[in-house]
């Protein structure tokens, strides 16, 4: 199981498996439900994500934070061991809270 956040569109995704997804089921205004051929759930989409889930703390991987802020991976890396961006190490991997990263951002905005 994965889950992921797209800042652009305000989605969260919960991925259950990597079957191809056949249709999709509208549960209600804000979420959605893939199915594959078979009707197993494929993932469940979250329409608003930032409006709807307030107590749901969202967590980037490496490749999402970097994706989220707009920089190359190693940009991140660099910023993780400068201790400029607060991070967790979790079975090798680095992950990052959301709510830091938008910290993060808020703090490095540039100045007029």
């Amino acid at each position: 199981m994965e889950i992921t956040f797209d800042k652009k569109v305000d989605v969260a995704y919960i991925k259950i498996n990597d079957n191809k997804v056949a249709r999709d089921v509208n549960i209600n205004d804000y979420c959605i439900a893939n199915l594959d051929a078979k009707n197993n759930l494929v993932g469940i989409e979250f329409l608003f994500a930032s409006k709807r889930i307030r107590d749901f703390e969202l967590w980037f991987d490496l490749f999402s934070t970097a994706d989220y802020l707009n920089v190359p991976k190693s940009i991140v890396k660099n910023w993780i061991k400068e201790k400029q961006l607060p991070a967790y190490k979790l079975n090798k991997e680095y992950k990052l809270k959301k709510s830091d990263l938008d910290k993060f951002i808020e703090a490095h905005k540039a100045k007029n």
